[in-house]
């Protein structure tokens, strides 16, 4: 079997309140079923997913023998690649 994607070294960050927004905007936008939600929101009965305040950022990803930097733009990141491992499920976009 051949590997198709691997992962370079990765760090444990936390998370800017700013980006933790965005983040937020952005799985309800595309995912409004996951219920993702910042930790300091109040939603009680909603059964919530609370965004994690830290992410792990990887020096680079290697697809199909590719090697794919991560942007260093803070406005816009259109190769970037996101993972959320949520209720046992693993999601990449």
């Amino acid at each position: 079997m051949q590997k198709r994607f691997s992962l370079g070294p990765g760090a444990r960050n936390p998370l800017s309140l700013e980006l933790q927004s965005h983040l937020v905007l952005f799985y309800r936008d595309t995912h409004p079923d996951a219920l993702v939600c910042a930790r300091a929101t109040l939603t009680p009965g909603n059964n919530p997913n609370y965004l994690d305040s830290r992410a792990t950022f990887y020096s680079h990803l290697t697809l199909d023998g590719r090697r794919i930097l991560p942007s260093k733009s803070v406005a816009k990141a259109p190769n970037s690649i996101i993972q959320i491992d949520l209720n046992g499920a693993r999601y990449v976009g």
